[in-house]
């Protein structure tokens, strides 16, 4: 296995490394931590890839040739997909062609990353949701990308034989590390931990709270904190509720179509994978999210 990392080349990753701020990081085990890796996979010669993305978290990767039965394949959204198939950290986010350098498109990426609601990112390293989340080193993420490559290669030379998927729902927990169902709490999660996501809905629940405040003063009839703080909650919870909804919506889509790019991110995909995609068995508490971020922007407003 041999590590290039020192002298990074954009044609050997499936996409250009970012740009990242380190400066705003607490410390930790990424200090000593290079932000790219690359070599090759010793058994299959598969490319093998690793990039520190925007959040911090590393990404890891695999490439594979037109010679392999998956090669232009999404990775998932079907029955019988390669995250299917496949045992890697948080299952497969990622199927691609390299998308920026001078050699030709003939690399097809798999790949994950490690920003699940199990995992730390040192973006948001000081305010984990969960007491048992890790963060994943190079090392962790080097020996599942070799994993990874081991069980392409398997596949490879034994192409599976499709099989049908049964589907078994899964009840959801009754309560979660505080929160009353798991997919609430994977949701609050990925909305806290998303830099995008965070300063959105931050806005919004800020918004709400000032025009819920606005309207009681404006009003004769005496009101209490309580009631604009749960005025505002109810329109909040209905504004999460809907946008998560929008997301299902195009997923549906997506795995009609089978199309990876059909609308659907990375992280969009990645949100949906943790909360769960089938809505009959995914209790999500809209309200209790809801009401966690009117608490935050009315505690921070002195109220």
């Amino acid at each position: 296995m041999t590590n290039t990392d020192t002298t990074y080349n954009p044609n050997q990753y499936p996409y250009p490394r970012p740009e990242l701020d380190r400066a705003k990081w607490p410390a930790g085990p990424w200090d000593t931590e290079s932000d790219t890796k690359v070599w090759k996979h010793e058994a299959s010669g598969y490319r093998c890839s690793i990039i520190r993305s925007h959040g911090g978290h590393l990404c890891g990767y695999v490439g594979v040739q037109d010679t392999h039965p998956w090669y232009g394949k999404d990775y998932g959204y079907y029955n019988d997909s390669p995250d299917e198939q496949i045992q890697v950290h948080g299952g497969l986010t990622y199927a691609s062609h390299t998308e920026k350098g001078e050699e030709p498109p003939d690399i097809w990426w798999f790949g994950f990353d490690c920003t699940h609601s199990f995992d730390v990112t040192p973006t948001f390293a000081l305010q984990p949701l969960s007491t048992t989340a890790t963060y994943r080193t190079m090392e962790y993420v080097t020996a599942e990308v070799e994993s990874l490559a081991e069980q392409m290669h398997t596949i490879q030379q034994h192409p599976p034989t499709p099989a049908p998927k049964v589907e078994t729902p899964t009840p959801d927990d009754d309560t979660y590390n505080g929160w009353t169902t798991r997919s609430t709490w994977a949701l609050a999660f990925h909305l806290d931990n998303n830099e995008g996501d965070y300063t959105y809905w931050r806005e919004r629940a800020t918004d709400n709270y000032q025009a819920a405040e606005d309207l009681a003063h404006d009003s004769e009839e005496p009101h209490r904190e309580a009631d604009i703080r749960g005025h505002a909650t109810g329109i909040l919870a209905t504004e999460i509720e809907q946008w998560l909804d929008g997301l299902y919506d195009t997923i549906e889509i997506a795995a009609t179509s089978r199309e990876p790019s059909y609308g659907v991110s990375r992280e969009a995909w990645n949100l949906l994978k943790d909360v769960g995609f089938d809505t009959s068995t995914t209790a999500i508490n809209y309200h209790e999210i809801a009401r966690h971020w009117v608490d935050e922007v009315a505690e921070e407003a002195g109220q």
